[in-house]
């Protein structure tokens, strides 16, 4: 008689197996749950990061101006030391920063404002030493109609900068 005692108590009953997998399962669902929603941050986050190592590239660009086209080198954005008013535009560019003429190749779109010295209705041959200011918008993705997110920066060039 005890020897059968002793053999019921080391095991587990098949109610208390049952309800040990119920835990470990609603568990897992959770986690599970939560996977696409850390996959999407990972991807979101992954975007920003580019867009934000790109914008230095776009900077830069400003500086290399081509003396036949008057446009800078890699964009294509207009000369920024005779502007004779507010300029904006658009472009689109890849991960790598490689420039796209159409918005279904591209993976950013890439919106630019030149403010000359003194704002709005400024002649850059009155106030030659006076700061241009560049705002630059990097959104994702290109191919929406307006971008779901974004980067921004102001750059502020000085003449002798080019």
């Amino acid at each position: 008689m005890r020897d059968a005692l002793s053999l019921r108590t080391r095991g587990f009953s098949l109610v208390e197996v049952v309800l040990a997998i119920g835990i470990v399962s609603f568990a897992l669902m959770a986690v599970v749950a939560l996977l696409p929603v850390g996959l999407k941050t990972v991807r979101e986050s992954s975007d920003e990061s580019a867009a934000m190592n790109l914008l230095p590239l776009v900077a830069s660009d400003l500086k290399t101006l081509s003396l036949q086209t008057g446009k800078t080198l890699r964009y294509g954005m207009p000369d920024w030391t005779s502007l004779t008013g507010t300029e904006s535009g658009r472009f689109f560019m890849e991960e790598s920063g490689a420039p796209q003429a159409e918005r279904s190749n591209a993976h950013y779109v890439v919106d630019w404002r030149m403010i000359p010295p003194g704002g709005w209705s400024a002649n850059p041959r009155t106030q030659p030493l006076a700061p241009v200011k560049v705002s630059l918008r990097i959104g994702w993705p290109a191919v929406a109609a307006e971008p779901g997110s974004f980067v921004e920066s102001l750059i502020t060039l000085l003449p002798g900068e080019r």
